[in-house]
Order: structure tokens, then sequence, then C-alpha cells
């Protein structure tokens, strides 16, 4: 058994998106202890299980997110990092005051920039671990701007 307060990230990877008929999906857990657990389509309704784990863990991490950002801690999500001047990626920073929202579409992240969509970040959701804490963090910042449209896989028929 493992509570929710020993998983360190969950992370989902799409496998076959662009190629395959039937895209599968993997979600990866990391844990504090240093073990990894991967679910995947060999697992009956692993996208339910997948989206029930990702909530859960933000719901135990949000809190705590958003009292090192409170406190001035740059927190890092994969490539990109929040911190109290805005959001980076490598060494580009964009300020809080210049983001009028963060889209979260197709897959990608985008930010909303003097009335321009940006493609910096282009970073993919799979990139970005603990992303609905990731969200649920820009949302706290940004006051709901945030802009999330989740990726919709249709099998083929």
């Amino acid at each position: 058994m493992v509570s929710w307060s020993e998983i360190e990230r969950v992370r989902l990877s799409l496998l076959g998106i662009d190629n395959a008929k039937d895209p599968a999906r993997r979600y990866k857990l990391w844990l504090s202890n240093g073990k990894r657990y991967v679910f995947d389509g060999k697992l009956q309704e692993v996208e339910k299980l997948g989206r029930i784990i990702s909530r859960e863990v933000a719901r135990h991490k949000l809190p705590h997110l958003l009292e090192a950002y409170q406190w001035g801690e740059r927190l890092q999500f994969g490539p990109l990092i929040l911190s109290q001047e805005g959001m980076s990626k490598g060494k580009k920073l964009v300020p809080w005051s210049q983001i009028s929202a963060v889209c979260v579409c197709d897959g990608y992240v985008a930010i909303d920039q003097e009335d321009e969509t940006q493609l910096w970040p282009l970073v993919t959701v799979p990139e970005i671990p603990n992303f609905f804490a990731f969200i649920g963090l820009l949302n706290y910042i940004t006051q709901n701007k945030v802009l999330y449209k989740p990726i919709i896989i249709k099998k083929a028929s």
C-alpha cells in the first residue's frame, strides 16, 4: 500500500498518438523511497485510474506548493519553473504581469502575451510532472486565467 504523501510525482505518457489508431496512455509514479510504478493499457480502465491518481496527488501537493510559492521558492515542473517573478523555461522568463492567460490546448502549454498566443514555452503536457498540481498552482498565481482544453483521444472504429 502506498499513501498519497509518498508519491513524489506522477507523469502521463501518450504512446503511439501520432501514427496508431489506438493510442495508449501510460502513467508513471515515482515514490519518495525511490520506487517506480508504471500503469498502462494492460490494466483495465488505466485512463480512469491515472486521472484519479493525478488528481489526488495534486490535491495533496497543492497546499505545500502554494506555501512554497508564497515563501518565494522556485517550483519546477519538468522544463518549466514557476516563481513569484513569472514562468520560465531555461533562461527565458516571462513576468506574470505580461501573461494575460496560460493556454493548455491540444496537449501543449502556451501563453497569451499582449493579446497574441505565444508558442513559448511550447511544452507538452506529458513533459510536466504532477500536471494537475501545476494547473492548480497556475490558476492561483494567474487568478484563474488558465484556459484548459484536455486532449480527447478518439479510438478508431
